[in-house]
């Protein structure tokens, strides 16, 4: 028996109660809004308008002589023919130079019209290239194309436009307008010349107000750049919009606010995406620096990076295999950030691709999404990895109600991607964290996770047991499990089914063997329909969907990303008496998060910089040519360890710990300040000798040339190679009475020959000969050394004797 039908409190009793009957009334709506019911599962509300949608638009493209056949047919219901650039230059340039009025312009804008050839726009005349953007600036209106253009199965190839509009696309604006039957290959649309931030690119459509439809469109090897809301169909949607049987493939598509493989942000009205893929492309929420270089916001979706205020979003049998890399919060494999939304089903789709967010909020599907009425996320599965900071699940990142409604199901659903992250906590299996309160069920679903050592490092400094984790919810407020499995790898095996206990277990089965992760736990389970819906194929484990085309997620995901490091201690000047100061530090709070390593495998250093560096992803080069590395380890420090350093330096004031992990990747912090100091004290002691006596003589009996020889002398602050030697001769003994005198000498009393000796001086005996001259015969004439330091100090070394005999 579950453990909460043990408890006695009568409040308990009556809580439970309630949920009870909630969770009878949502199975009930299964049913009700698109439940696994008949031969598709599409039964109810949402399946029966999808299946509408479907048959009211849907053929196939057109393709060999069929297309010409196709062509001619509207062609007879009055579509206009392009066959050329040339008419194509006719059509959207020439036609717009006669416009008088806005009613003709309307008139215009509703032509229909029909590709009946290839246009290669590769040796396309400006005018050709971009007539759209041409027709907005030669007339007072706005053009906005209100039409059905249908590619007839043809293909539009090396479309290029760098734009300095607004909006930007092979159609800038359009207005209940259709697009189908159609492909671009090797396009590039790009605002770099807009002066300002924020617009919509994309494609195919730049903006859509009121509805468009896309109906058999494919994008291909394409390139997307805006500096606002960037999609490889369309920048920006504002009104329903129907994608169906489209196909995004193998394209780059950045924007700096949201990016999406199919649309940048949609607002307003509904969105339906069926039988419709984003394969292969980069979908890069970055800033595009080479045209613009502020804050990056950056929501980034494999189908959509950002959707507000909608009212009904479905998907259905569509899949994502595209890289999602968000530079910010919120990305996900379907949607990057959904607000504002009343009703969401998803059936029969999955993702395989791989999800990065930068800071909070990856998930599978969603990386953050807030609902105001109902969610349904049947039959479907994501087998992608996941890489987010915080808020992090194999389905859904982060998911907030604002409407207390029993109507958030999930059902027949599996997640088997590996969840990575920095941070350290909520990361779950479907969900990472489930905020404020609301009635979620969970059934007969299955959550196969593996997560990154990051999540459960063992950190010596760091007090928290990362309790918001879960094989199935990261952070949970309420929920009702019904026969959900879940496993995860053995090596976590801390990792508990949620984080909290706010929840009514029906059934939640821990698989203690990942053999059981095989087809019979699937058809034992009979919600999951073998018959129309799902299938076992011999190349891969889990179940796939029958007439979805499965693309396997790649083994071998490459993790570029730097180990997350943070670190905080105490750092203090030690007492010198002169020279640069000496400091010790030690960490009272260290922390290092990798995605596969643990912190014990990861190489420590430390080193200090005269500069200030924070961002490692824009300044690590910098960061890594200025900083002067004074310590390595592997692993962390012991706590409590005291490092030494000593900085020879003045500039130096920033202390910093460099990690490194086994991919070579490396993360860096800032964690104290100093300041370097040389301390000199006063020099007023003399420079000193072993041996004191001078000896000199004439050389060769030559009465006009002496040699001097004497040990060279030592300070306390000045180098031996500061200090000067000076040779004094005079014939007054008093002159020499002992070493205090040197500092009172005038030389203008003496002989001074060959001026001063400095620098040239080795350490040890010096022998040097000097020219003398008027010396006078019988008299006694004394030689001696005096030694100067850099602060003016003088020694005065013992005196000889030399005299020139008659």
């Amino acid at each position: 028996m579950n453990k909460y039908l043990n408890k006695s409190n009568l409040k308990f009793v009556w809580w439970f109660i309630l949920n009870l009957i909630t969770t009878l009334f949502v199975v009930s709506l299964i049913g009700l809004f698109g439940g696994a019911q008949g031969e598709d599962g599409l039964d109810g509300r949402d399946g029966s308008y999808i299946r509408d949608i479907l048959t009211q638009n849907m053929r196939e493209k057109p393709t060999g002589t069929d297309r010409e056949t196709y062509a001619d047919d509207l062609i007879e219901e009055g579509f206009l023919p392009i066959d050329s650039l040339e008419d194509f230059e006719t059509y959207f340039y020439d036609v717009f130079l006669e416009v008088e009025n806005d009613t003709q312009a309307e008139e215009i804008e509703e032509y229909n019209y029909v590709l009946t050839a290839d246009l290669d726009f590769s040796e396309a005349t400006e005018r050709q290239r971009i007539p759209l953007q041409y027709s907005i600036f030669q007339n007072s209106n706005d053009f906005y194309f209100r039409g059905i253009f249908d590619g007839a199965g043809y293909t539009i190839s090396n479309f290029s436009l760098e734009s300095d509009s607004y909006t930007a696309g092979f159609f800038p604006r359009v207005d209940d307008a259709i697009i189908r039957n159609v492909t671009f290959y090797e396009a590039f649309v790009s605002n770099a010349a807009y002066t300002d931030s924020g617009n919509e690119v994309g494609i195919v459509v730049g903006y859509s107000s009121e509805e468009l439809d896309l109906i058999n469109v494919t994008v291909e090897s394409s390139i997307v750049e805006s500096k606002g809301n960037a999609g490889g169909f369309v920048g920006y949607t504002d009104g329903t919009t129907r994608i169906l049987n489209s196909h995004v493939i193998d394209s780059d598509i950045s924007g700096f606010y949201t990016s999406g493989g199919m649309i940048g942000r949609s607002t307003d009205g509904d969105v339906l995406i069926a039988l419709s893929t984003s394969v292969g492309n980069y979908v890069n929420g970055y800033d595009i620096s080479s045209f613009f270089d502020v804050s990056i916001e950056a929501q980034a979706g494999g189908f959509v990076g950002e959707i507000d205020d909608m009212g009904w979003l479905y998907v259905y049998r569509s899949f994502n295999t595209s890289h999602v890399k968000s530079a910010n919060d919120d990305a996900g494999g379907f949607f990057g950030d959904l607000d504002n939304i009343n009703r969401l089903f998803i059936a029969q789709s999955y993702n395989a691709g791989f999800i990065e967010s930068y800071d909070d909020n990856a998930g599978g599907f969603i990386g953050s999404l807030s609902l105001d009425f109902s969610l349904i996320i049947q039959d479907s599965f994501n087998i992608g990895t996941i890489y987010g900071d915080e808020d992090s699940g194999g389905l859904i990142g982060y998911f907030e109600r604002d409407n207390r409604h029993p109507e958030s199901t999930i059902l027949n659903v599996y997640n088997a991607g590996h969840i990575f992250g920095n941070g350290d906590y909520n990361f779950g299996g479907f969900i990472g964290d489930q905020d404020q309160s609301m009635l979620l069920t969970i059934q007969t679903s299955f959550s196969f996770t593996s997560f990154s050592p990051a999540i459960f490092e063992n950190n010596p400094f760091y007090s928290s047991n990362f309790p918001n984790n879960g094989a199935i919810i990261g952070d949970v407020e309420e929920v009702i499990f019904d026969q959900v499995y879940f496993y995860v790898e053995a090596n976590n095996p801390s990792y508990s089914d949620v984080a909290t206990d706010k929840q009514i277990d029906f059934g939640t089965v821990a698989l203690e063997d990942e053999a059981s992760f095989y087809e019979e736990d699937f058809i034992l389970n009979q919600s999951w329909d073998f018959k129309s819906i799902w299938e076992f194929t011999e190349d891969f484990d889990f179940p796939t969907l029958k007439e979805v085309e499965f693309l396997s997620v790649e083994e071998d995901v490459v993790l570029d990303i730097a180990p997350d490091v943070w670190a905080y201690g105490n750092i203090d000047m030690l007492d010198i008496e002169e020279g640069y100061t000496p400091f010790e530090f030690y960490f009272y709070d260290f922390f290092i998060g990798d995605l596969e390593d643990t912190g014990d495998e990861m190489t420590v250093q430390f080193g200090y910089s005269d500069n200030n560096y924070y961002d490692e992803g824009e300044e690590l080069a910098n960061f890594l040519a200025d900083v002067e590395i004074f310590y390595t380890q592997t692993g962390y420090p012991l706590p409590g360890e005291v490092f030494d350093v000593t900085v020879e330096d003045t500039n130096f004031k920033y202390l910093y710990v460099i990690v490194t992990d086994t991919d070579g990747n490396k993360g860096f912090y800032q964690t104290l300040t100093f300041e370097a100091q040389l301390r000199t004290l006063e020099d007023v002691i003399a420079p000193t000798t072993t041996a004191a006596q001078v000896s000199a003589d004439f050389v060769e009996n030559n009465i006009n040339e002496i040699s001097v020889s004497f040990t060279t002398a030592t300070d306390n602050v000045s180098a031996h190679a500061n200090l000067d030697y000076t040779v004094l001769v005079t014939n007054s003994a008093e002159a020499f009475v002992d070493a205090d005198t040197a500092n009172s000498l005038r030389f203008t009393d003496f002989y001074q020959y060959e001026g001063t000796i400095s620098g040239e001086i080795a350490e040890g005996i010096y022998t040097g000969s000097w020219p003398v001259t008027d010396l006078q015969i019988n008299v006694e004439y004394y030689v001696t050394i005096i030694v100067e330091d850099e602060a003016g100090n003088r020694f005065l070394y013992t005196y000889d004797t030399i005299q020139i005999i008659d």
